[in-house]
């Protein structure tokens, strides 16, 4: 049933309006203090402090849409960052302890003067940052609830994740697989670690039967109360069985700009309720597919981390997520239709294409990090200088009093050392050490930090 469902090709969306204040309104939001670069990766315990890389906001063209294509620039990896500064403050976020020692933080994160310049700022990146996929979908034809069925039975049963499956791969078979599955998990953790959230904003209100459907999903997110078995605890096992930190966004400056794009996406649709229909569809196909995905997930982390590696997270979904597709359609989607009329299937489809694509840049973008990260634990004989003198975690490296902030290569960089050590970091477990003489190339569209010692000096030859 896909011959009704148009894809366009991938290409720069519609033509977009901007205000000239817009920059002003960045200036102004991303001066907060919290928002500020800071000299260490990340803060252990402060959900709050979040650096926006705003110095490099100046001067985008905001007037044309995002590619899809260049979902994974520096460009977008600043309109996603303030954006998702500006959806979680629907959030509510707490430290794990010590709230009194970042109470100024808290009521600044929280406050009205950020809340109304970012409600402003959401109002102009929106557009920049979704008309792409938006551009993707057209629906054809006449769509019945019996074609829009068949439609979905052919997803569900021919779906088998390629493109996850392709990544799982990727990650088992590298040079590194516990420094790839890192990356990965510090990918995840942006959403997994709030989930539920995003889909929140649409139990509140008053329509019907369908509302308590979809609380029925929330509550399983939620555990039904009981806080072990909520979704976001059972992820933050999996991180701290890997040593990694569970707090909320410590690996903020961690996340590529794809992750926060598909976190993103999911709080634009549901936080505008105009988008309600598209949510289902969204929803729909999010729980057919999780299913198939976890447990290539969950495959994964036994064949990189033992058989005795921590997968609760990713087996429950594997059992919840066929009930949650299943209530999905026949208690949300078959009866919204049948008392709103036919005219929403076009939302509803356009959700559900619109995941699937989103899904993918998320994958592309993580694959690619992925592979290049990798890349520096088994250097082919050509690379020659490029070889790192050493390969540590950036825990062991430690780098604080030393890091500049990440950021997107964009056409890719050819980095020679002069003097001192120069640090590339590519992912948690990834930070390799250059020293006088060395060069390293960064790949187009990656996201990296160079971190000089005191005596360093480099210098950057873009690539045209």
């Amino acid at each position: 049933m896909t011959a009704n469902v148009a894809v366009a090709p991938t290409g720069i969306g519609p033509t977009l309006t901007d205000g000239l204040a817009l920059n002003d309104y960045v200036r102004t939001y991303a001066g907060s203090e919290i928002f500020q670069s800071r000299s260490q990766p990340w803060e252990e315990d402060n959900p709050y402090r979040r650096p926006l890389l705003t110095e490099d906001f100046s001067g985008l063209n905001t007037k044309t849409a995002i590619p899809l294509v260049g979902i994974r620039s520096n460009a977008s990896l600043v309109a996603n960052r303030l954006l998702m500064s500006i959806y979680e403050r629907d959030f509510v976020f707490l430290p794990a302890s010590n709230l009194d020692d970042k109470w100024s933080d808290f009521q600044t994160f929280y406050g009205e003067e950020l809340r109304i310049s970012g409600e402003v700022i959401r109002s102009r990146l929106e557009p920049y940052v979704f008309s792409s996929v938006e551009a993707e979908f057209s629906a054809s034809g006449c769509w019945t609830l019996d074609s829009f069925e068949a439609y979905f039975e052919e997803f569900r049963t021919s779906f088998t994740a390629p493109g996850n499956a392709s990544l799982m791969s990727l990650i088992v078979g590298a040079a590194n697989p516990v420094a790839a599955a890192q990356t990965y998990l510090i990918q995840l953790a942006g959403d997994f670690l709030v989930e539920s959230s995003a889909m929140a904003r649409n139990a509140i209100g008053n329509y019907g039967q369908l509302q308590s459907e979809l609380f029925k999903v929330i509550i399983d997110e939620c555990g039904y109360g009981v806080h072990p078995t909520r979704h976001s605890a059972l992820f933050q096992k999996v991180l701290t069985s890997r040593g990694l930190n569970p707090i909320p966004h410590t690996y903020w400056e961690l996340y590529l700009p794809s992750s926060f794009y598909l976190n993103n996406y999911y709080s634009y649709i549901c936080r505008d309720h105009r988008h309600l229909f598209r949510y289902f569809g969204a929803i729909l196909q999010v729980e057919t597919a999780f299913g198939v995905t976890c447990r290539q997930m969950a495959e994964m982390m036994r064949a990189v981390f033992g058989p005795d590696a921590e997968v609760q997270y990713f087996l429950e979904h594997v059992h919840i997520d066929n009930h949650h597709s299943r209530m999905v359609l026949e208690e949300i989607v078959v009866p919204a239709v049948k008392a709103y009329g036919t005219s929403i299937l076009v939302d509803i489809l356009r959700g559900f294409e619109e995941s699937r694509i989103v899904g993918d840049v998320f994958g592309t973008g993580l694959s690619e990090q992925i592979a290049w990260g990798d890349s520096f634990f088994s250097p082919s004989k050509e690379d020659g200088p490029s070889v790192p003198v050493s390969l540590a975690p950036m825990v062991e490296r430690g780098l604080s009093g030393r890091w500049t902030g990440s950021k997107m290569s964009g056409p890719g960089a050819t980095l020679s050392v002069k003097s001192g050590e120069l640090d590339i970091v590519a992912g948690y477990g990834i930070c390799a050490t250059f020293e006088r003489g060395q060069t390293v190339r960064i790949p187009p569209d990656v996201l990296y930090a160079a971190c000089p010692s005191a005596d360093c000096s480099y210098e950057v030859d873009i690539a045209t």
